[in-house]
């Protein structure tokens, strides 16, 4: 198929080259509805500009096995990639191994600002740009067919994609069997319901036969404040869990505050437990018993697994599965009498 050129953009939304030239520089002198306009014009035509000039940079300074592969990493739209450290610290695995294997971030970027910017997502999203992405965003994004359309690998379990993920309920079952060895028997959970979390919770209470209380199951986003709204409920409750397990570990620290703020005592009179094992688990007091997932690592197997599948893109996708471990910290007690 022949690249598309600026003369069809410009003639797709009635406009001159020009103004397409000055929308994709981002001048100041193009009004709000031709830019909008042109940038709509430039995501349907998937229009990037001419590589020519890159084609020379390459052959002056080396052929691509000497450069190595160019990998994109695409993350969810609303997250900061400096301030969440469960993103940076997989961020690190994806650099270091790219790095010891000799290719190349190509880049890192939101999905949201691909889809703020069409000439960047196509620009990016080009195999003469880019030859393999690893991805938080799966097939329910919209976008999802464009990024699909390169060697990919998820970063979360994906049976019909390559993807990588942890063993969640082993690592559920890790932590609610030492719960249980602290004899605690009503349990609660704070986190999103429909996740694998809440799931390998569920299954674990059921296979040992404990009490199912879903007025002790909070559905709640991801984060410290959600965690702290969810918390203020429980202390309403007549009769409240003796064990909260809580989907991250920014969750729980969140819960942790609301608790200590209204009285309640940890673990003496209830129980607090996250997952990730992000660092910061270890500096909340009382300091948090978690699930460790191993970031790094989940950085790491997705670059071994995406070089792969370059290599070898006949391949049948799998899941590759890394272990979690518990890590006990004096946020667990025994349960209240």
């Amino acid at each position: 198929m022949p690249a598309v050129r600026m003369k069809e953009v410009a003639a797709r939304c009635h406009v001159s080259i020009k103004t397409v030239s000055n929308v994709i520089n981002r001048l100041p002198n193009v009004g709000e509805e031709t830019r909008r306009a042109v940038l709509e014009a430039i995501r349907e035509l998937n229009y990037v500009p001419n590589l020519q000039a890159r084609s020379l940079v390459l052959k002056q300074t080396g052929s691509k096995s000497q450069l190595g592969y160019r990998i994109g990493c695409i993350f969810p739209a609303g997250l900061n990639k400096y301030e969440n450290s469960y993103f940076t610290m997989i961020f690190k695995g994806i650099e270091e191994e790219l790095c010891a294997r000799g290719q190349q971030l190509s880049f890192l970027a939101s999905i949201s600002e691909l889809e703020e910017n069409p000439l960047k997502m196509n620009w990016l999203l080009s195999p003469d740009q880019t030859d393999a992405l690893l991805s938080f965003v799966g097939p329910d994004h919209r976008a999802f067919p464009r990024i699909a359309a390169l060697p990919l690998v998820l970063i979360g379990k994906r049976k019909e994609y390559e993807s990588v993920c942890i063993d969640k309920f082993g690592g559920m079952a890790d932590l609610i069997s030492h719960l249980c060895e602290l004899g605690h028997k009503q349990f609660g959970y704070v986190g999103r319901l429909e996740d694998d979390r809440f799931r390998a919770f569920r299954m674990e209470l059921e296979q040992r036969g404990l009490p199912v209380h879903p007025e002790f199951y909070f559905d709640s986003a991801f984060g410290f404040e959600s965690g702290k709204r969810a918390a203020g409920k429980i202390p309403e409750l007549p009769a409240p869990p003796t064990a909260l397990c809580c989907a991250s570990d920014y969750t729980a620290i969140g819960v942790i505050h609301a608790l200590l703020e209204a009285g309640v005592r940890i673990p003496q009179e209830i129980s607090v437990t996250g997952y990730d094992n992000l660092p910061e688990s270890a500096l909340v007091y009382p300091p948090l018993t978690t699930v460790d997932i191993q970031k790094e690592g989940i950085g790491r197997l997705a670059v071994r697994a995406v070089l792969e599948r370059i290599r070898h893109p006949e391949e049948e996708p799998s899941c590759h599965t890394l272990p979690a471990r518990i890590v006990i910290r004096s946020s667990s007690g025994k349960a209240a009498e």
